[in-house]
């Protein structure tokens, strides 16, 4: 369903270069991702109309807005849980909820009642 960035490992052979965009926190691997590729696509999404781009700019924007709806509405929340399908809004959730420090409990809908 998302197109992918060709810089992401899979599109590409692995090559021991890549290990030099680790950082030891995922805060801090996002930001240097953001902050390198800031106007390359990001994510393609396939709609009714056609498709809609967002560059890593527009993701991050979404992010932090994100990060401080969660900030205002769960100031005391250790876990999120999510319940989502493949969609921008809920990638836009998980990485915000990472961002935030917060443990990320995702669960998939079409999963049974009883393993939710």
């Amino acid at each position: 369903m998302f197109e992918a960035n060709p810089w992401l490992f899979h599109e590409r052979p692995f090559n021991s270069e890549y290990l030099n965009f680790l950082k030891p926190t995922f805060r801090e691997s996002y930001t240097q991702t953001i902050a390198r590729f800031s106007n390359e696509i990001f994510l393609v999404v396939p709609d009714r109309v056609g498709n809609q781009s967002f560059t890593f700019f527009d993701f991050n924007q979404s992010v932090l807005a994100t990060v401080e709806r969660l900030a205002n509405n769960f100031p005391d929340a250790v876990s999120v849980a999510t319940l989502g399908t493949n969609t921008y809004e809920h990638l836009v959730y998980i990485f915000a909820i990472l961002l935030s420090g917060k443990t990320l409990v995702p669960l998939n809908p079409d999963e049974s009642r009883s393993f939710i």
